[in-house]
């Protein structure tokens, strides 16, 4: 990507700095994805990375639309080679976002289901040993009652 907006002569200022600091966002984006953390905190990452690449790709577009100065030839090119590009990204980015989805499902599904197993294994032997203490003492109640009820 580096060689394609190498082409690309910003003519102002502030279009080579946005370039500038988008680069910048990229490279910190594409570090993150580098590196070993969780699984959805790398797919959040890497969707970071192909916005960001969107942003970039968009801002050389309408640069190069601007130029007046590159040979129409090679701006076609250019321009279909950002164009296509952006497709891909847009792409990558779809693809990112179900991931994310379908992970985040998968670790929702994990929690609920660690969360079944502990009310299994914690609070269910309580609730079993309360119903039973709940109950011993409803029917001494109802004994008690009933022997009353017999004087």
């Amino acid at each position: 990507m580096d060689n394609l907006f190498g082409e690309i002569d910003c003519r102002s200022k502030s279009d080579g700095i946005v370039m500038g600091i988008l680069k910048c966002a990229m490279a910190k984006a594409h570090e993150k994805v580098s590196s070993e953390a969780g699984s959805i905190e790398f797919l959040h990452e890497r969707l970071k990375f192909y916005e960001l690449a969107v942003t970039l790709v968009e801002s050389g577009l309408s640069i190069v639309q601007e130029e007046t100065d590159i040979l129409e030839s090679n701006r076609e090119k250019v321009i279909s080679d950002l164009i296509e590009m952006r497709h891909w990204l847009l792409g990558r980015i779809k693809v990112m976002k179900l991931l994310i989805n379908k992970k985040d499902r998968e670790l929702t599904d994990r929690t609920e289901n660690e969360l079944k197993l502990r009310y299994n294994a914690e609070i269910a032997p309580l609730e079993k040993q309360w119903r039973c203490t709940i109950e011993k003492y409803m029917l001494s109640i109802l004994l008690r009652g009933f022997i009353i009820d017999i004087q």
